[in-house]
């Protein structure tokens, strides 16, 4: 822990790179679910912490199966099991991110 504060936490630059990547990946996210509307996705979340709300916790269990055979772990939440959670590191490279968001859609295309 005090090698991380010591690291990344001299300045702003951090916190600079994680709302804009934070900001990215809502309108990725935004994006993605006016792409699909009929599914009625919903976005929401803060900074890095992001989840799309498919209504239904079966489409987002093969959303998750799919991905992960695509080689992107992610996890659910919500009382039915009906929200994608997106929580990457807040160190993840913007490239590593943008991949992910590209497999998660990709993902999403299949699932539905």
């Amino acid at each position: 822990a005090k090698a991380a504060l010591e690291i990344y936490w001299q300045d702003d630059s951090l916190s600079a790179s994680v709302k804009q990547k934070g900001t990215r990946m809502q309108l990725r996210l935004e994006e993605i679910a006016k792409n699909h509307l009929p599914a009625s996705f919903s976005v929401r979340g803060r900074g890095m912490i992001w989840g799309m709300d498919c209504q239904d916790g079966n489409l987002a269990d093969k959303i998750l199966r799919t991905a992960f055979t695509k080689g992107l772990i992610m996890e659910t939440a919500g009382a039915r099991g009906q929200v994608i959670r997106c929580l990457p590191p807040l160190t993840v490279s913007e490239a590593v991110l943008e991949k992910g968001l590209n497999l998660l859609e990709n993902a999403i295309d299949e699932a539905i």
